[in-house]
């Protein structure tokens, strides 16, 4: 049986009759094919294959009976597997019931490319059935809440203009999973302990953002002990280069085929310092200076400015190559990969020039291990602060190759051999779209003074409204023979940025044009 989407539903059976028989049902993202070594998934709607889930198992009593499961099932399809003993039993049309979160779409556009809305769509029922108790990573298998994919999941859910309840709720929720040592879990809720080290800077990312969404600084202050014990967990870690190495746990950091042997771990760990953990600790003590600035608290603000430095300091002589003007993945070992050179953009340890040279190669250098879909929120950001955030049009590629493949949420890594169907850290155009495409974000904390910067100008036109805690803005702007305008409505000051650079200070109605 076939939803034609995939859902997180209860499941109602409904039998009459049948004592002594079994009823099966499988419930199933897709069907598989075997390649000899691996499964694999293609186009969703071929159901040529073999169907692999989990089962639930009911013997009717023989009485006119319901059952349904206590947990809500994740599926596309349904296989129903019925063996009969001495009496005929009755199956009556299946019954489902879809959960999750409240999730509310406030965004309203209009695009001209035809692929926007059908991505628009998929990527916002990933995130709808991401979302229950709490956010997860994926509805099918553990149903777990991990600190990197929730982070953009946050940042998704803010972009929608939904409410902030299960964002608060959590960041208290890892804030909880504090460990003696000082480190947090990687997931949480969860009974069993886990830690990938790197996951708990994520979460002070998530600090910075909800001050930046709603200029409330009092969780700033609510959770800055924690974030304290983290960062000084990491400088316990330094090694004898001077650098973090050796962390002892799961130093995951992407779902990519070269790392796959390995559990999505850069190899360079295996060999001392990694050049991408290094880097993302280093983008984290920046952000905990910011914080400690908003917090007044000058000391720790300097303290973290000053690692900062010292990390990057040492990336940059231990692991930049001239030669290839790239930084390699650690100082004793030779690989090179997208994540290390936008974490070097992203750190402002490459900049200028030097910035756009680098991510010229993330884009064209094929020897370059490739960010999967949880990289690429930070691989658009790398190329938005290079100014190059024109060569993202290529990289929607990866989406648009999920519509031809009749896949109806987003998966875990692109490609055919994705585990999860459903992976809400892919979900990027809920993000992308109303921040950059249509521009809309915080120029200062709690939406106070609001930034409208249209970057997507490769989609030649595009409209809409965004929600922010100030109101709605309406924004429209267009391209035609090179002439750039834009028209719109602010509920409070904004600045509107154009494509030449002008800057306007604008209150209400508003609209301009250059060349």
């Amino acid at each position: 049986m076939d939803a034609k989407v995939l859902t997180t539903s209860f499941v109602n059976l409904h039998c009459k009759g049948g004592a002594g028989s079994s009823v099966r049902l499988l419930y199933a993202e897709s069907f598989f094919k075997f390649d000899g070594e691996r499964y694999y998934k293609e186009n969703r709607n071929d159901t040529g294959g073999e169907l692999r889930g989990v089962e639930d198992i009911y013997h009717p009593s023989g009485g006119d009976e319901n059952y349904s499961p206590s947990w809500f099932r994740t599926f596309r399809f349904i296989k129903l597997k019925v063996v009969t003993g001495a009496n005929p039993v009755t199956i009556y049309p299946i019954r489902l019931t879809e959960t999750r979160y409240p999730l509310v779409d406030r965004v309203e556009f209009s695009a001209s490319k035809p692929w926007i809305k059908p991505v628009w769509d998929v990527s916002l029922r990933t995130l709808e059935l991401c979302m229950h108790e709490s956010y997860e990573d994926c509805p099918f298998y553990e149903q777990l809440q991990y600190t990197k994919d929730t982070r953009l999941q946050m940042l998704f859910t803010y972009a929608l203009g939904n409410d902030m309840d299960m964002q608060k709720k959590t960041i208290h929720d890892y804030h909880t999973s504090l460990l003696p040592e000082g480190i947090l879990q990687s997931r949480f809720p969860s009974k069993y302990t886990q830690v990938i080290p790197a996951f708990s800077l994520h979460w002070i990312f998530m600090l910075e953002d909800y001050h930046q969404e709603t200029g409330d600084t009092s969780l700033l202050e609510r959770y800055r002990p924690t974030m304290e014990s983290i960062l000084a967990w990491y400088k316990r870690n330094t090694g004898p280069s001077g650098l973090v190495e050796n962390l002892d746990y799961w130093d995951f950091e992407d779902w990519t085929e070269a790392w796959a042997d390995i559990a999505g771990v850069p190899r360079a760990t295996l060999h001392g310092p990694s050049t991408i953990h290094n880097l993302v600790y280093a983008y984290t003590l920046g952000v905990a200076a910011s914080i400690m600035k908003v917090l007044g608290i000058s000391s720790l603000q300097e303290r973290y400015e000053r690692e900062r430095e010292e990390i990057l300091n040492l990336v940059e002589s231990s692991c930049f190559d001239a030669n290839k003007q790239l930084y390699k993945e650690g100082p004793k070992f030779v690989e090179y990969s997208q994540h290390a050179q936008v974490w070097a953009v992203l750190t402002d340890l490459a900049t200028g020039e030097r910035a756009k040279t680098m991510m010229q190669a993330v884009l064209t250098d094929d020897s370059l291990i490739p960010c999967s879909f949880v990289n690429q929120y930070y691989l658009f950001r790398a190329l938005e602060k290079a100014g190059m955030y024109e060569q993202t049009e290529q990289l929607w590629n990866l989406w648009k190759n999920l519509l031809a493949w009749d896949l109806t949420t987003i998966p875990e890594i692109p490609g055919k051999y994705t585990r999860s169907d459903c992976h809400a850290w892919g979900s990027l155009l809920l993000y992308e779209l109303p921040r950059k495409f249509l521009g809309v974000s915080a120029l200062t904390p709690g939406y106070e003074k609001i930034l409208i910067q249209p970057m997507a100008l490769y989609l030649n036109e595009m409209s809409g409204e965004v929600p922010t805690p100030k109101g709605k803005v309406r924004v429209k702007w267009w391209i035609k023979d090179g002439h750039f305008a834009i028209e719109g409505f602010t509920p409070v000051v904004a600045e509107v940025v154009l494509p030449n650079g002008d800057r306007q200070e604008v209150l209400g109605e508003f609209e301009f044009s250059c060349d």
